[in-house]
């Protein structure tokens, strides 16, 4: 989990983005569907922060530390689904 928590301003700005399903100051969680296009992307080579600034994320909102982290939690999940 990052350190870096969220104002009620940018929680309310990435409530608008629809890949978010919830947002709390500490916390976010991202839509099943974002994260199987994120894990699709990434696989295919897309570097982290291109993919959810191409799905309406400001990455300086969320922080690159915390979006590398998705990506690691994400392709550890479909590793783990996959083989």
């Amino acid at each position: 989990m990052s350190k870096k928590l969220f104002s009620n301003a940018e929680i309310q700005k990435l409530k608008q983005n629809p890949n978010v399903r919830n947002v709390s100051p500490r916390t976010s969680t991202y839509s099943n569907a974002f994260r199987h296009i994120f894990v699709a992307r990434y696989l295919a080579g897309e570097l982290p922060r291109a993919i959810f600034e191409a799905h309406h994320f400001d990455v300086t909102i969320l922080g690159i530390k915390r979006v590398e982290q998705c990506a690691s939690r994400w392709k550890k999940a479909y590793e783990k689904t996959v083989l």
